[in-house]
């Protein structure tokens, strides 16, 4: 999997490939939808966020404390905040959905994390 950091306000931007990631495993199986069936979904469980930040920590993208997190969720076609990364407890037990995975066009499994400095406002 890949994760691309896009940092708000500016044309900067990270590619970050071989990231592991913890799938959150259900308990009970789920029934299946006709219209789950015909999506586009590339990841079958939501994912532990902690997972992605220690993937990446691991490779040497560290997220500032103050900086505040969000996801672009594909099937909604919205950025989802997150929380700042110094909300450490909440971050641990945030699971990102299905939603916010798509297939890269070289076919990997990507995820956009959009990245806020802190005393930046919103549009």
């Amino acid at each position: 999997m890949q994760v691309v950091l896009e940092y708000q306000w500016t044309s900067s931007r990270d590619l970050i490939s071989d990231v592991l990631v913890q799938s959150v495993q259900s308990e009970q199986p789920a029934a299946v939808s006709r219209q789950e069936e015909d999506s586009d979904q590339v990841m079958a469980n939501d994912v532990y966020f902690k997972s992605v930040l220690q993937s990446l920590s691991a490779k040497g993208f560290d997220i500032e404390p103050e900086q505040r997190i969000s996801f672009q969720d594909h099937d909604k076609a919205l950025n989802v905040y997150i929380g700042k990364a110094s909300d450490q407890a909440y971050l641990d037990g945030y699971k990102l959905p299905r939603t916010a995975f798509q297939k890269a066009k070289d076919g990997n499994i990507e995820l956009t994390l959009l990245i806020r400095e802190a005393g930046s406002l919103s549009g």
